[in-house]
């Protein structure tokens, strides 16, 4: 009797120790799953307006040697097209390297743009990403004259990368509406740029020269576009406007260290460096998010 009374005890003691396993498991499990998700949502706040447009870049494969592991996106729609060769800036050397090739900006610009009226509150949307501060032929309020701009559905707005650090990019307007207005107007604008580095290793695109339009002979069709476009590309492109949150998954990126930026042959490598400190802070970050991780 009492060695099976002794047997009794021992089974609800590993019943009991096997709930609160189990329950553990299962708290650290939730945890990690509201981590993730409120990591996830820092940076669909980043991608909403591509996955809007449905032009996210697609993760397709991830090659591994043994000093990298390399991460191909693709960014392209049905009739469009990729690199045709790979990149040719093979120095691995950074913790961490981007490799933008331009099909993929030109992709998902004719994704988002092609064949659509934009009008002027999504220039200035997207002009207070590119400056610091709105230009005022992009502000738009109550007593400014409404316009917009219908973009050609091929390639409506492109970028070239002619030679070393040089960046040109071409607008393609079919139609502008002034006021309710529709003008037929078919412009082509090119504004050329240089990628530039200042004193305190901070990189700029340089504009070089004034916009080139093509508009045909309407003066008025000629100033409202070279006006719109002359602001949103402006002299300096810096990124002004973006601000990386002190709090949150993204706050590490503050610290990143840039080891430089290269275009040439249709490709632009980024190369940074990941700091101690940056590291550092990610892990405070999840342990303010879960301390038992």
């Amino acid at each position: 009797m009492m060695h099976r009374r002794a047997n009794t005890a021992t089974v609800e003691q590993l019943r009991t120790k096997l709930d609160q396993s189990v329950e553990e498991a299962i708290t650290k499990m939730q945890a990690e799953a509201s981590q993730v998700q409120s990591s996830l949502r820092e940076f669909q706040e980043l991608t909403a307006p591509f996955e809007r447009e449905g032009a996210t870049p697609r993760l397709v494969s991830l090659q591994s040697t043994a000093s990298a592991v390399q991460l191909n996106a693709h960014a392209e729609q049905r009739g469009q097209f990729g690199a045709a060769a790979p990149c040719p800036h093979d120095d691995i050397s950074d913790d961490i390297q981007f490799r933008l090739h331009v099909s993929a900006f030109n992709n998902m610009a004719e994704t988002i743009t092609g064949g659509k009226t934009l009008d002027d509150k999504f220039f200035m949307k997207y002009a207070k990403v590119l400056h610091a501060e709105l230009p005022l032929p992009l502000m738009v309020h109550t007593r400014s004259n409404r316009w917009a701009f219908t973009m050609q559905r091929h390639r409506p707005i492109e970028l070239v990368i002619p030679k070393l650090d040089h960046f040109d990019f071409i607008v393609r307007v079919e139609a502008i509406e002034l006021d309710r207005r529709r003008i037929p107007v078919s412009a082509v604008a090119t504004v050329h740029y240089e990628l530039r580095q200042d004193d305190l290793g901070e990189y700029a695109l340089h504009r070089l020269g004034d916009v080139e339009l093509q508009a045909g002979p309407s003066e008025e069709v000629r100033r409202v576009v070279h006006e719109k476009i002359d602001a949103f590309f402006g002299p300096v492109l810096n990124g002004g406007g973006v601000v990386i949150p002190e709090g949150g998954i993204l706050a590490p990126l503050r610290l990143l260290q840039s080891r430089g930026i290269r275009a040439d042959q249709e490709w632009i490598t980024i190369a940074l460096d990941v700091p101690a400190e940056a590291i550092d802070e990610f892990r405070r970050f999840r342990g303010q998010q879960n301390p038992e991780l």
